[in-house]
């Protein structure tokens, strides 16, 4: 067997794994914020039963301040108007 017989099925099956994970991808972007949704919250229960609840509220809020922080280095103006609908509510 010499290195094009051996490179051909390699090639095919590379592009039947590229071909399978955009299949998943378009399947999976409608539902993007459930899946990211459910996944945070499997998270979230996992470390409320290992480390307790104030540990895991203590990881949630760094989580958000980290958030933050990336929306405001991303768009500072998005960050702004952010920062202004959370001072409507208080």
């Amino acid at each position: 067997m010499n290195v094009r017989q051996q490179a051909a099925p390699q090639a095919e099956e590379k592009q039947q794994k590229e071909s399978r994970l955009s299949r998943f991808y378009a399947w999976a972007k409608p539902y993007s914020g459930r899946i990211i949704w459910i996944l945070a919250g499997i998270i979230t229960a996992v470390l409320f039963l290992t480390i307790g609840f104030w540990r895991t509220i203590l990881i949630v809020i760094l989580a958000l301040i980290g958030y933050a922080i990336g929306v405001y280095k991303d768009n500072p103006m998005r960050f702004m108007r952010w920062l202004n609908i959370l001072k409507r509510f208080s």
